[in-house]
């Protein structure tokens, strides 16, 4: 039975969108244990979507099977859109598990070098437009030498 493995697996990790599932489980787990009937009426229903609500909430109360339903369709969906993952798991586990720690990445701002122009785009505009003349293209001899920009643009 699903309920089962849903009762052992899931619950220890999870995103804040999984709140309401996850009390929901929690709750069927609970009523598993104590082998009770009725859904108590303190049992959660905010992560019951509105097509969910009539089969679910009657007149008499919450209808346990339909609970039940809902709730693990409910985590079923959670499962997939990444909201509740199962440690150990292939194919639920949480997306970070899949990127690589920063500080081994060889690509972390602590191994690469600084960029080699100006950050401050003001300061940065101005040194290259103190570099050219009015004209265009520029003569090299209109250039300063210490220009970050090519002397054509096909160069660089």
């Amino acid at each position: 039975m699903f309920i089962l493995f849903a009762e052992r697996k899931v619950g220890e990790q999870h995103g804040p969108a999984a709140q309401g599932v996850l009390a929901a489980v929690q709750t069927l787990r609970e009523m598993n244990a104590d082998n009770l009937r009725k859904v108590p009426a303190d049992a959660p229903t905010a992560f019951i979507k509105p097509r969910w609500k009539p089969l679910v909430i009657t007149p008499e109360g919450l209808d346990r099977k339909f609970y039940e339903i809902c709730a693990l369709s409910e985590l079923k969906n959670a499962l997939r859109s990444g909201d509740i993952w199962v440690k150990g798991s292939r194919q639920f586990r949480d997306f970070d598990d899949y990127l690589l720690p920063a500080e081994s990445s060889p690509h972390s701002s602590a191994s690469r070098p600084p960029p080699a122009i100006n950050p401050n785009s003001d300061q940065y505009r101005k040194s290259v437009c103190s570099c050219w003349t009015s004209s265009w293209p520029p003569s090299p001899a209109a250039r300063t030498t210490s220009c970050p920009m090519p002397s054509s643009p096909s160069q660089g």
